[in-house]
């Protein structure tokens, strides 16, 4: 079973993301539910922070978006996830509020997205 999940978020990633000259708008809101649903797990703990960097906040991860010119509002969750290890161990009383701040920002740039058509998963 882990197996399957390093392969599908390996194929999530690479494939269909960094595999892409740019980014467009379906791409970056499936790309901010995916990180909304990151945090969601990191705040129940269902989830290592080590494991939510190796999925998503990583400098190696916020430079590839930044080069498929990802939305900037993306790439400040993104950065400011990286952070989140060091809030984690300097200031940890702030570490689950950072992460629903983070969760909020997201969830609120979904709903600036346009509709996700029926047709999307077809093309």
């Amino acid at each position: 079973c882990k197996n399957w999940f390093k392969e599908s978020v390996k194929k999530l990633s690479i494939i269909t993301i960094f595999s892409m000259n740019s980014l467009d708008e379906t791409t970056e809101k499936v790309l901010l539910i995916e990180i909304v649903g990151i945090l969601e797990a990191l705040e129940s703990n269902a989830i290592s922070l080590n494991e939510a960097e190796n999925i998503c906040f990583s400098p190696y991860i916020q430079k590839k978006l930044k080069e498929k010119k990802c939305n900037p509002e993306i790439l400040e969750i993104v950065e400011r996830g990286c952070e989140l290890e060091d809030i984690k161990s300097l200031i940890p009383e702030s570490y689950y509020k950072n992460i629903a701040d983070l969760k909020n920002l997201g969830l609120a740039l979904v709903g600036k997205y346009p509709f996700i058509h029926s047709s999307f998963w077809r093309e």
